[in-house]
């Protein structure tokens, strides 16, 4: 991946916030962790806000920060301290924990296949083939879009990434 030039401080801008951030004494009567916990969150939505990469890349950075950095970012030094507490199994626990959900990755096959229908043109096929034969007056249209709903529902289960993503992502 190639960065241009004057993308190169939108890549360096959330690292410069986090460590700003990291450099800024803790307020009194937050714990510390919780501080540097803030300091990657804010320098997440700033890498959000600026998109030098893709979001998800960004999110999956932060976790990553988050997990490796465990001892200063997610323990206190109470938890740290016990024998019993395994810090890097703690870690990964937290932040696999996300991917455990069935909503997620509901959401997430919802969206690849929406993904797919609009990379391969089915939905943009699908709805001009039924605006050519049903879209002579405003209510046939509602039905078209009705009927494509119903055609897609069995294979996309998210009502958003279906009607979103399929029928009215056509360029």
């Amino acid at each position: 991946m190639s960065l241009a030039k004057d993308n190169i401080w939108k890549l360096l801008a959330p690292l410069v916030v986090m460590g700003v951030m990291f450099l800024i004494p803790v307020p009194d009567g937050m714990p510390p962790q919780a501080w540097h916990y803030f300091a990657v969150f804010v320098a997440m939505i700033v890498g959000m806000i600026l998109e030098p990469i893709p979001a998800t890349a960004i999110s999956f950075i932060a976790v990553t920060i988050c997990v490796i950095g465990s001892n200063y970012l997610l323990f206190d030094a109470k938890e740290l301290a016990d024998p019993a507490f395994n810090a890097q199994k703690q870690a990964l626990k937290w932040g696999l924990a996300g991917f455990s959900s069935t909503t997620v990755w509901l959401v997430f096959g919802a969206f690849i296949f929406a993904l797919g229908y609009e990379v391969s043109g089915l939905g943009r096929r699908i709805a001009l083939f039924l605006v050519k034969f049903m879209g002579k007056r405003t209510l046939t249209l509602g039905y078209a879009i009705v009927i494509i709903d119903i055609l897609l529902a069995p294979f996309t289960p998210s009502n958003t990434a279906r009607t979103g993503g399929t029928v009215f992502s056509g360029h």
